[in-house]
């Protein structure tokens, strides 16, 4: 992966974003504009925080980073009466209390585990081993490389370097607390002509549509002409609907399906797979493109394109941060939430959630011990009597005759006969989507 100095994170900004200007720099750092309501660490960034502020920071943060058994005076902590209490520091309620705390309410984010992300975290490759139940076993570093120069997610998730994602992560103020860093690659599974395997680069650029070897010149020219057309196309401009210089087609793409889209750009299997699987990012059957519109589709297209633009030199739509997204955003939420007099502590067993006489959560208990809140949110599993379950996603097969598409490389070393005879890459750890974690409830 490649390194996004803050002193360089200045976006460029594309037409999907006209209305959320979400970055700024100052002093080398990035905060969020004056449109947003501004963090009260924003101030300490240009040297003008009180030294109240400054100790208040520092306190809070090495609260949020010690373990319950080391940390005396958390019952001290559960004296204060809060704005929330979010129970877990997975990624949606890492989100949810970044954002809150940048509104400036009082944050206090229990996590029962001893590390950040919970079920969400990012292990190395020792923490892995022990994690498998092999705690005696040690990963061989000579071949490997040292175990902490390794993050694997146990809820896999990247980050598209466009649209609402980032933004959040702009506007929960946890950006700025993490070392972020571009993906190299973005690959692709398909069958070969073959009828062999292969993992190829996913065809994003007119550049890579020229290098490629997958097409063939036909199917290149077709593909150059259909990303010159969507690189004007804007879907509240009629305008741009339009197709052709001198007898012009109009496509009516709120109307005509995906698939009849498809069909007017004579797109050939091999470039649809390109198209849907891998810039799309469709994952359902493809006759499901019969009834989505073609401007939906469009969408998803801009945004994959559109996220090249958001840095300079971006080989992929990707960022990603330097010590996994899954413990690394808890602890940089953990920050945020000092600022506003909040704090993150880890190892805190929780009892039971508590109940006013409407039925309202207002508090929870640990180890005996109330803290009492406006709101409690909690991550599903703290509060298993109140899910139900609503559907259930069935894993495939191994090995699955229909694999997963859509495979981000991050790494190839832990698994190198993924891609046969890999280029050099600075990003060696192939990251697998999985499945989603179960939401946030707001008791």
């Amino acid at each position: 992966m490649q390194d996004l100095p803050q002193s360089r994170l200045e976006p460029i900004h594309s037409p999907l974003d006209r209305q959320a200007e979400i970055w700024a720099r100052k002093v080398g750092r990035v905060h969020p504009p004056s449109s947003f309501d501004q963090i009260a660490s924003s101030s300490g960034a240009r040297g003008g925080a009180s030294l109240e502020m400054q100790l208040r920071l520092l306190v809070g943060v090495l609260a949020a980073g010690a373990s319950a058994s080391d940390v005396a005076n958390w019952r001290s902590a559960f004296e204060t009466r809060y704005d929330a209490v979010i129970l877990g520091t997975g990624l949606k309620e890492s989100l949810l209390a970044g954002l809150l705390a940048t509104r400036g309410k009082k944050v206090l984010q229990l996590e029962r585990h001893e590390q950040y992300g919970g079920a969400a975290a990012s292990l190395d490759l020792s923490q892995l081993y022990e994690r498998l139940g092999a705690p005696d076993e040690q990963p061989n570093e000579k071949k490997l490389g040292a175990s902490d120069s390794y993050r694997i997610d146990l809820a896999p998730k990247v980050v598209m370097a466009h649209g609402a994602e980032l933004q959040l992560l702009v506007r929960s103020g946890a950006w700025k607390h993490m070392d972020w860093k571009r993906v190299q690659r973005s690959l692709i599974y398909r069958k070969a002509p073959d009828g062999k395997p292969d993992v190829h680069r996913v065809l994003a650029t007119v550049e890579d549509v020229l290098k490629t070897r997958m097409l063939t010149t036909m199917q290149k020219s077709a593909m150059v002409r259909l990303f010159t057309w969507l690189e004007q196309y804007e879907e509240d401009s009629p305008k741009t609907h339009s197709v052709g210089v001198m007898s012009k087609t109009k496509l009516d793409v709120r109307r005509m399906s995906a698939a009849a889209f498809l069909r007017f750009w004579e797109v050939t299997p091999e470039m649809l797979h390109v198209l849907v699987r891998g810039m799309a990012l469709h994952a359902g059957p493809m006759k499901a493109l019969k009834k989505m519109p073609a401007a939906a589709l469009l969408r998803r297209l801009k945004r994959y394109k559109n996220a090249y633009k958001t840095f300079p030199h971006m080989t992929s739509p990707y960022v990603y941060p330097s010590k996994g997204l899954g413990s690394e955003l808890p602890k940089a939420v953990a920050a945020v939430l000092a600022t506003a007099g909040g704090q993150t502590l880890l190892g805190r067993p929780i009892d039971r959630v508590l109940f006013d006489e409407s039925g309202k959560a207002c508090g929870v208990v640990s180890e005996g011990v109330e803290v009492r809140a406006d709101c409690v949110i909690a991550d599903a599993s703290y509060v298993p009597e109140k899910v139900a379950p609503s559907h259930q996603v069935a894993p495939s097969p191994s090995p699955s005759p229909n694999p997963n598409p859509n495979i981000l490389a991050l790494a190839l070393a832990l698994a190198p006969t993924l891609i046969p005879n890999p280029s050099p890459s600075p990003s060696p750890n192939p990251i697998i989507p999985a499945l989603a974690p179960a939401p946030a409830l707001a008791l």
